[in-house]
């Protein structure tokens, strides 16, 4: 069941009515028995691999509290992960249960901090549950920390606060908008293109490649904005994943933009450990190579994944050493490096090269990969964009059209936020009479607007997979 289902809005509908009905004292067993029905409608049998993993995580999580020894806590990691394991890169033919990668994730974060003192383990086995089996964080994250999610989980004193609810809305048509408005219709093109690379050559190849950046970004936004939403409408206050990644300028100001839940966990517990910038220059080069070669292979197991993440440990320390020769030379054109003109060339330059770096996420081949680059610089012909190729790209000239403008106020959006306005935030803040229009003007944009029909997945969310 995705968040983008006509499912998922009545499970959503009733589950909201029984947790806010129920007995104070019965909530946290509520909210995990909703949890565990969102699962089981997913699949019943990996429901209970779920309940058995959570039990393992607690158990671990009370030993670790008395145990402090290294040998526990290689112990509790080594059980959390062998499922993931097993079922993303064993030659078995094993069901990947939903969300393995995010709860797996967040357990191995809740031993780490027990470990550390960061946190004491809970004692209360239903909270520990809740606390893996979010639903709302199920599908696609944000992997979040204990120290955030159990103290909300345990300290609930849940009463129907308007407010929190309108936001919770608000988030969440903003997520279906960018999700089958726009990404499922950027989605079309790319897949027309890279489907046909025989085809196509040059400035259209260009236009595919800069349309899955943006795909992939509204994609998963779309999702997460979602899930925050259905946390906000719950009372849960859920860390944001993206930070306008693409307004970033430089590789590794996109990764600290960029599902900032993953990247801080993968610096928490990775990096950090490692030394981190601790024992000098090249060994934090070193530490930046193995975190990124690290984040794609979890993200896949084909080559290519291992590609895209070297490209971006690459790309962050060619951007460490070059940071001062850069610096020199914008100093001897007597240009300031907080200007306007400096900041939108960085960030241009920052998307052209996270751009070529998801061609080889996106690509299932390394010869795939190298045919669309071979393809992309041959012929250029810039009148193709203006000739009327664009609108041969299995979107009409309307629907291209709509594209364009669709994407500039989603760019328009992204830097009132890089100015600190949530449009969210704003939208509570009106009348009563502008939320209606707005929310229902919302509404019918995604019912006429959104990318339907018999060819549509409902649950094509492109990091699901992963």
């Amino acid at each position: 069941m995705s968040f983008n289902s006509f499912d998922f809005l009545i499970f959503l509908g009733l589950g909201m009515i029984f947790y806010y009905i129920s007995p104070q004292k019965c909530k946290s067993i509520v909210l995990l028995l909703i949890s565990y029905a969102f699962y089981g409608l997913y699949n019943w049998k990996v429901l209970l691999f779920l309940i058995g993993f959570s039990v393992v995580i607690y158990l671990y999580g009370r030993c670790l509290e008395t145990k402090k020894k290294k040998i526990f806590l290689y112990g509790a990691v080594f059980t959390a992960l062998l499922p993931l394991l097993l079922c993303k890169y064993s030659r078995w033919n094993l069901v990947l249960p939903l969300g393995i990668s995010y709860f797996t994730f967040k357990s191995i974060g809740y031993l780490a901090d027990i470990y550390k003192g960061k946190i004491k383990a809970e004692k209360n086995i239903i909270l520990v549950c809740s606390f893996i089996a979010f639903f709302p964080e199920m599908l696609i994250g944000p992997i979040d920390r204990a120290e955030n999610l159990l103290p909300q989980l345990k300290n609930r004193e849940v009463r129907a606060d308007w407010e929190n609810i309108q936001k919770g809305i608000f988030i969440l048509l903003g997520g279906y908008f960018e999700k089958m408005v726009i990404a499922d219709r950027l989605g079309i093109l790319v897949d027309h293109v890279y489907n046909g690379l025989y085809v196509y050559e040059g400035f259209i190849i260009l236009v595919a490649v800069f349309g899955y950046s943006f795909q992939i970004y509204l994609d998963f936004a779309g999702c997460t904005h979602m899930a925050l939403g259905v946390g906000r409408i719950l009372g849960f206050s859920l860390p944001e994943i993206f930070n306008q990644p693409y307004l970033a300028v430089s590789v590794a100001d996109f990764w600290r933009r960029w599902h900032i839940s993953l990247t801080s966990w993968l610096r928490d517990f990775i990096y950090i450990p490692l030394g981190g910038n601790r024992r000098g220059v090249i060994r934090k080069y070193v530490n930046i190579m193995i975190v990124f070669l690290i984040s794609g292979v979890w993200h896949g197991t084909g080559i290519c994944f291992l590609i895209w993440g070297g490209l971006n440990g690459i790309f962050q320390i060619v951007g460490a050493c070059t940071n001062k020769v850069r610096k020199n030379c914008y100093t001897l054109l007597h240009i300031r490096d907080t200007s306007m003109v400096c900041i939108w060339w960085k960030r241009i330059w920052t998307f052209l090269w996270m751009s070529f770096a998801w061609i080889f996420f996106r690509m299932p081949s390394i010869s795939d990969a190298i045919l669309l680059l071979k393809k992309a610089v041959s012929k250029w012909n810039p009148w193709t964009l203006f000739d009327g190729s664009l609108f041969n790209l299995g979107l009409s000239q309307t629907n291209m059209y709509l594209l364009l403008i669709l994407l500039m106020v989603m760019l328009l959006i992204d830097l009132l936020h890089e100015q600190g306005v949530s449009f969210s935030s704003w939208m509570t803040k009106c009348s009563f009479p502008v939320k209606c229009v707005l929310s229902y003007g919302i509404i019918f944009a995604i019912i006429i607007l959104g990318i339907y029909g018999d060819a549509y997945d409902a649950g094509s969310f492109i990091y699901m997979q992963f």
